[in-house]
């Protein structure tokens, strides 16, 4: 359920803003404003504005290229549609009856003549519907969630939803968010699976078992992942770097401590798996010295480069925590 809501005015002229156990002080013009009908959407949507350009979003601090796919005024609509599969009873139905469909249903024998296209599209349809499940838990939360888009989280491509004003929630809320997204992919590949049995097509059900294959690995808490932020939700931490909470005990610290040792060493594996991957992939797809294999190799590179670079700085920072937790 979202906070309570309610402007009363205040002795000085200005307004007070009670947001659940929150309390504003805003100027007279925006209290007259806030005090009538849509009042309440008005205050949410200039908050999680606030958020967003003050706070930095948790998937934009790992990603260096960003492009929206979903603009944010869509995005609000279908999470508004959709806020009420959002609550904890409807997301455990949702993961479960994904899960019992994967493992249930059988599978279609494969075709040898099988395209492509329909598993890619499958696959990005559920992944699709990941960032939705995010923003509908948002907006459950009484929030409006932001776009939808594609990016790159050092050489990964990866999905996003600006959920910026997750960090207005406490805890629950928070968690909430976190595996909202698991529950809608693994509905969505749930029912592409069972449409797949059902019109025998092999191309569905394949990009339905990639999806959980996609699921597995958003719940690793190793890079920016669902996994990673519902660890630091759940410790209370605002990111991985951060300083463990003075006074929460030794044991804390060294989970911490071993928390991001695990990661700095799975981001190492990591890049030097795609380093060497990348590079073999561009040396037999790309081979000759024709000017338009010579530019993706280039690009290749670049992209490379940067990725590595980006995980590199992290790496440092992991570190450098590690050593705090162990002084602590």
């Amino acid at each position: 359920m979202a906070p309570s809501f309610e402007v009363l005015p205040a002795r000085d002229g200005r307004w007070l803003v009670r947001d659940g156990q929150r309390r504003f002080i805003v100027p007279h013009d925006l209290g007259k404003r806030l005090d009538g009908c849509g009042g309440e959407r008005l205050w949410r949507d200039l908050v999680a504005r606030h958020v967003a350009e003050n706070v930095p979003h948790r998937l934009a601090r790992g990603l260096w290229l960003r492009i929206p796919v979903l603009p944010g005024v869509l995005v609000r609509r279908l999470a508004g549609h959709l806020a009420g599969l959002a609550s904890a009873a409807w997301l455990s139905g949702l993961a479960a009856f994904g899960i019992l469909a994967l493992v249930l249903v059988p599978r279609p024998a494969a075709d040898d003549a099988m395209s492509w296209l329909p598993v890619l599209a499958v696959f990005l349809t559920t992944a699709l519907m990941h960032e939705v499940g995010h923003a509908a838990a948002l907006a459950r939360e009484g929030w409006p969630p932001g776009a939808v888009g594609v990016g790159l989280l050092w050489v990964l491509p990866v999905c996003w939803c600006d959920v910026s004003a997750v960090t207005l929630l406490g805890r629950g809320g928070r968690v909430r968010v976190d595996l909202a997204g698991v529950a809608f992919q693994l509905a969505a590949a749930g029912l592409a699976v069972i449409a797949a049995s059902v019109a025998h097509e092999p191309a569905v059900a394949l990009g339905a078992r990639l999806a959980l294959g996609a699921v597995i690995w958003s719940l690793l808490p190793i890079a920016r992942t669902d996994g990673y932020w519902l660890a630091c939700d759940v410790l209370d931490l605002p990111d991985l770097e951060a300083p463990v909470t003075v006074g929460c005990g030794r044991g804390r610290c060294f989970a911490a401590a071993a928390w991001r040792s695990l990661t700095a060493v799975s981001l190492v594996a990591l890049l030097a798996l795609l380093a060497w991957r990348l590079q073999g992939a561009m040396h037999t797809g790309l081979d000759g010295d024709t000017w338009p294999a010579v530019l993706a190799r280039g690009l290749g590179g670049c992209v490379l480069l940067v990725g590595i670079l980006s995980a590199a700085r992290r790496i440092g920072r992991l570190v450098a925590a590690v050593g705090r937790d162990l002084r602590s």
